[in-house]
């Protein structure tokens, strides 16, 4: 266990053994290896949350990048399809209309073929 020694001005960490219950005063250069130790594996620890966390932005950087790429790929295909819908349903109005505007014209018989008769 960590306490403290609430009653010195020192106010020195005491740790106290789980084998032998003895005290024991942690001095700067006792307790000097100990933070060393535990400032180390904390920093090792946010290194690797770190790198876990760059990780996963490129991930979903990639993800992103990949869906906007479909999304412009399905756009690409969606506008060519409307371009050749719309083609085809012009070619097929041209053709109604000149097929209306022929039979709408009266026939006309060659100026030569009455003198004939």
């Amino acid at each position: 266990m960590f306490r403290t020694n609430g009653g010195d001005l020192m106010n020195e960490p005491i740790l106290n053994c789980p084998h032998c219950k003895t005290d024991i005063r942690l001095t700067e250069s006792l307790a000097a290896p100990l933070l060393e130790t535990t400032r180390k594996d904390f920093e090792s620890r946010m290194a690797r949350k770190e790198q876990e966390t760059a990780a996963r932005e490129e991930a979903a950087k990639k993800v992103l990048a990949d869906a906007q790429k479909a999304r412009a790929e399905t756009d690409a295909e969606v506008a060519a399809r409307l371009t050749e819908g719309r083609a085809a349903i012009a070619a097929e109005e041209a053709a109604k209309a000149r097929q209306a505007t022929v039979l709408r014209l009266p026939r006309r018989t060659a100026p030569w073929a009455k003198a004939a008769s």
